[in-house]
């Protein structure tokens, strides 16, 4: 029994029913796909749904070829489907640039499962369009083929984590398995197949590519029984020949393509004629010289005439082609006589209009430059116009006002930040003398400490976290106003293992409620440096601070002076690798539930102290083992020097 003939529109009428996800996209609909891809649809918003979108481009169709038409009709009509009902339209570009000799069109669309689908359109009606494809021939890479990548890759990104599929017909299909081929590794991952529907092929060089030989086994390729563009150079993809119900060069046209359920139906072969096509191209490429290349890329007037048969089917075109560079030469000799004609007229008026137009407006244009980047706050434009006149006056007068009002934007951000800086200071550095003596206080309250001396060390210790306390706060106050080198600091010699024994017996309090031990171990009782004692204090407190809200219940923290090294290690957490050059940033703080409460700003004003004081100050930690706070200390000051 003879088989119906079926073709896309068949296809659209018969098996539009079928959803996506009840049927995955499969070889017609990428054909159909291509054929969409041949519309315009620059007037079409992004996100529009096929049955809007088919009527944009009707709408905005000016003067429609035939073959536009057709797939106008194929669009509305899948655009009524309950199959293609949901796909939206999506990033469409389209080039003509004479310069780099370019014709291209590219078009995406969403699938309602989440995926999205590439369609490249082939050659259009324009001589850009026809070069190219012969240049497609013999040369390594053409324009167009550099955008389909650019463009394949743009679409990737703009869709992650989504399976990507790249359709095209006749050049779109070559443009298909190139911009596979170009994908980044990580979005060739995501490729599920390319089909390449009568598209030519390449070179050898880009066949031996690692980007072909990575994306061929996804491609697909189709060619119709006496296909001639698809048969072009070559191919390693192994081509399926399939059945249509055009004649000869018509076969190209995707419409005309036999269809079967959800396949395109299989010819036994290649016909006669499509044998003779290749052999014929074959023998003309290998035969082509330099010049006739050269030929085939200057400007050339094509005329077509069409040759039908005794039905007035059109059967095949004559194609005459003639070369306009004589035609342009004698046009631009026109053009430059007129030229200089106008010129030798008005040389005289338009030399000395030049002249006192630059004159006048050039310094005007200066200072109205400097005036516009004055309104959008930026004050360090000047106009530098040397003038003995008014015009000169006036560009010093701006260029004063320029620089008085950086100043005060200079100054009005420098308060700014100050006044940042004091708030986060104040409710940071409050927190810690505060507990301490809270500390204190609940243990005299609940009579913890019994001992008439150990309470009277701890009214002293309170007595010392007050005073502290009134010193944090006038200093702070001072930091406010002069974070710079010249803030003052009281340095006289120090022993800082007093400082040391100072602080421990201060944070012991504030890891009582935790368990935590605090070992000391000093290799001398004596170790004078030229510093302030409230501010050395506050930078260890601020260390044993830190490694008490890290360390876990029960453990151990070590303070360590050996030689010029001081040390303060815990065993909590730790600080992650990619972290660590940022802990003593300002307003930092690691991630974690631990350090939710924390400001960002101790280990800033420790490291703030520690260069005051000309110490070294860095950290080194292994997540879940060990964090280590080392400070490199000056040299000790020779035991006179205290004197």
């Amino acid at each position: 029994m003879e088989r119906p003939n079926e073709n896309l529109f068949s296809y659209l009428r018969w098996r539009g029913d079928l959803s996506f996800a009840a049927d995955p996209l499969n070889e017609v609909d990428a054909l159909a796909f291509a054929v969409f891809s041949y519309l315009d649809y620059s007037a079409v918003s992004d996100g529009l749904d096929l049955k809007s979108a088919a009527a944009v481009v009707k709408k905005t169709m000016v003067s429609p070829r035939t073959s536009l038409v057709g797939r106008l009709e194929a669009l509305e009509q899948a655009a009524q489907t309950p199959r293609f009902s949901g796909v939206t339209v999506s990033h469409y570009k389209t080039i003509h640039d004479e310069a780099q000799g370019m014709q291209f069109a590219a078009v995406t669309f969403r699938l309602p499962t989440g995926g999205v689908v590439i369609a490249y359109r082939g050659t259009d009606d324009t001589l850009i369009g026809w070069e190219e494809d012969c240049r497609i021939g013999y040369a390594p890479v053409i324009p167009a083929q550099k955008e389909a990548a650019y463009y394949a890759r743009e679409v990737c990104d703009a869709f992650p984590r989504v399976p990507v599929w790249i359709t095209g017909h006749s050049k779109g299909g070559n443009l298909a398995v190139f911009a596979g081929a170009y994908l980044l590794a990580r979005q060739q991952k995501r490729l599920v197949t390319v089909y390449n529907n009568d598209g030519p092929g390449f070179s050898a060089r880009f066949l031996a590519g690692d980007g072909y030989r990575a994306v061929a086994p996804k491609v697909r390729k189709f060619l119709p029984e006496s296909s001639i563009v698809g048969a072009f150079l070559e191919s390693e993809t192994e081509s399926h020949i399939i059945e249509s119900s055009g004649v000869a060069i018509n076969q190209h046209d995707p419409l005309t393509w036999q269809i079967s359920g959800s396949h395109l139906v299989a010819a036994a072969e290649r016909s006669s004629f499509g044998r003779h096509s290749d052999a014929v191209i074959d023998g003309w490429l290998e035969t082509l010289s330099d010049s006739d290349r050269k030929k085939l890329t200057e400007l050339v007037v094509t005329v077509g005439v069409p040759v039908s048969d005794a039905g007035g089917k059109v059967r095949a075109v004559v194609l005459l082609h003639s070369p306009v560079q004589g035609m342009r030469e004698a046009a631009w000799e026109g053009i430059r006589i007129l030229i200089l004609s106008c010129v030798v007229a008005m040389v005289l008026v338009f030399v000395l209009s030049m002249l006192f137009s630059w004159k006048f407006t050039k310094p005007l244009n200066k200072m109205r430059l400097v005036a516009e980047k004055m309104s959008e706050h930026d004050y360090t434009e000047r106009c530098n116009i040397d003038q003995k006149d008014e015009i000169g006056q006036l560009a010093q007068t701006l260029d004063g006002l320029g620089e008085r009002l950086l100043e005060a934007d200079q100054a009005s951000k420098k308060l700014e930040q100050l006044r940042r800086d004091f708030i986060a200071n104040i409710s940071h550095e409050l927190r810690t003398p505060v507990t301490v003596i809270r500390g204190s206080l609940e243990a005299l309250c609940d009579r913890i400490v019994t001992e008439p001396q150990e309470v009277e060390d701890y009214h002293r210790q309170m007595l010392a976290e007050t005073l502290f306390l009134q010193r944090l706060i006038n200093d702070l106050l001072d930091l406010s106003r002069l974070q710079n080198t010249d803030f003052p600091i009281e340095k006289e010699p120090v022993n800082l293992c007093d400082v040391v024994q100072d602080v421990v017996r201060s944070s012991q309090r504030l890891g009582q409620q935790k368990n935590i031990t605090i070992q000391l171990s000093l290799d001398t009782p004596v170790y004078i440096i030229e510093g302030d004692y409230g501010r050395l204090r506050q930078m260890l407190l601020i260390f044993l601070d830190n490694s008490i809200k890290f360390s876990p219940e029960q453990s151990k923290i070590e303070v360590t002076l050996l030689g010029s090294r001081l040390t303060v290690t815990d065993h909590g957490c730790g600080v992650k690798q990619e972290e660590l050059p940022h802990v003593f940033d300002r307003f930092y703080k690691t991630r974690g539930e631990t350090n939710k409460s924390g400001s960002g700003l101790g280990l800033a004003i420790s490291k703030q102290i520690s260069e005051r004081h000309g110490i070294g100050l860095t950290m080194t930690s292994i997540p879940g083992e060990a964090t280590s706070v080392v400070l490199q200390l000056p040299p000790a000051l020779k035991k006179g020097s205290t004197d």
